[in-house]
Order: structure tokens, then sequence, then C-alpha cells
């Protein structure tokens, strides 16, 4: 006698929500080590179907030392929309991993990023828009890796790319679809410089 079919898995859940959670970051595969926390994080799930897994909503807010905070909107309908919003995220304590990679270290500053990005499919359109406020770096070797790739002294550099409030502001689209796609900021950082010296 043939089994019974088993029933189909019908998964559903209005909405789920953690508050006032905390997550400590550490990474010893860089020195000095890197620790951080994100304290506190607060998400809320609204909708979740099945078997197929249909998101409707994610909101997640967190923060980090200081005064920065980051926070997550992803939308699903079809497709998918995310909205990323990281504000004052101090930059000096991801010196570990700026130090390991560069000749470079992080003197102060903080970071502000909004990215907005829609996904269907394959197929990913996102636009990042960054901001540097009180941005400043500093050598560690005495060499100018900046000054070999664009011809100008790193602080002549950082000077042109800063705007009346002394923040440096970047836009970076990117586009990803099952051909790749890859955007190299080292790009986008000397066509801002070559704008910035010829006044447009």
């Amino acid at each position: 006698e043939p089994a019974a079919a088993s029933p189909p898995p019908e998964i559903t859940i209005g909405a789920v929500e953690v508050a006032k959670a905390r997550a400590d970051l550490t990474d010893r595969t860089v020195k000095p080590f890197y620790s951080g926390a994100l304290d506190p994080i607060d998400a809320r799930l609204e909708r979740l179907r099945g078997p197929d897994l249909q998101i409707g909503k994610i909101d997640l807010h967190a923060r980090t030392a200081g005064t920065g905070s980051i926070g997550e909107t992803l939308t699903t309908n079809g497709k998918s929309d995310l909205e990323l919003a990281v504000k004052d995220l101090q930059l000096a304590p991801f010196n570990p991993f700026v130090v390991s990679v560069s000749p470079y270290s992080i003197s102060r500053g903080s970071l502000f990023v909004t990215t907005k990005a829609a996904i269907a499919g394959s197929t990913y359109d996102t636009t990042t828009w960054l901001t540097l406020s009180g941005f400043d770096l500093a050598s560690r070797t005495g060499e100018n890796v900046i000054l070999e790739q664009l011809g100008i002294p790193l602080t002549v550099a950082l000077a042109l790319l800063r705007d009346w409030k002394g923040n440096i502001d970047l836009t970076i689209p990117v586009r990803i679809d099952e051909k790749g796609s890859q955007v190299g900021l080292g790009t986008i950082v000397g066509d801002a410089l070559l704008r910035a010296l010829v006044g447009t």
C-alpha cells in the first residue's frame, strides 16, 4: 500500500519583533584585534509565508559606538527593495582593517551612507551616496600611494575632494546581472578629483 502523501508545509507568521538586543563583534585576523558592538538592536519582521519564502518587510535599527546608527529596510513584493542608512559611524575604530591592507591609517572622521537597491531576479541596481565627514588619513610608512596613482599628494587630493563644509561626497552606482559587474572605487575617486580640478 503506497504511503500517504504528506501534507504540504505551511508557514505563516504575522510579525516577529526583537527589541534591545546586543551583538559583540570581534575579529582576530587583523592586528591589533578589532572589537566593537551593536547595542541596542531593534528588528521587526512583518509577514513570512511559505513554502517558497515570501517575506514582506524587515526593519532593522542598531546603534554603534558614540552617536552612530545603522538602519535597514527590506521590502519584498515580486521584487526586492533595500534601503540602508548609516549615520555618524566613527571610522577610527576600524583602523585595524585599514592598516592591514594599506600604508595609511584613519586619523579622524565619520561615515554617512545611504544605499538604495532594487533586486529583481539576478539583477541588482544600486546607488550609494557616501559622505566622509571630518575625514583625514595619515601615512604610516612614508609612502605616498595617492601621489603615485593620481600624481598629487594625499593632502592635496583630500582637500580637492572636500566641499565647503569639509565633507567628501561620493555617488557610487552599481548594476550587477548575470554577466557580472565591477566598480572600481579608485576610478570614482579619480573622476571626482578631475571634476574638482576643472571646476565642474
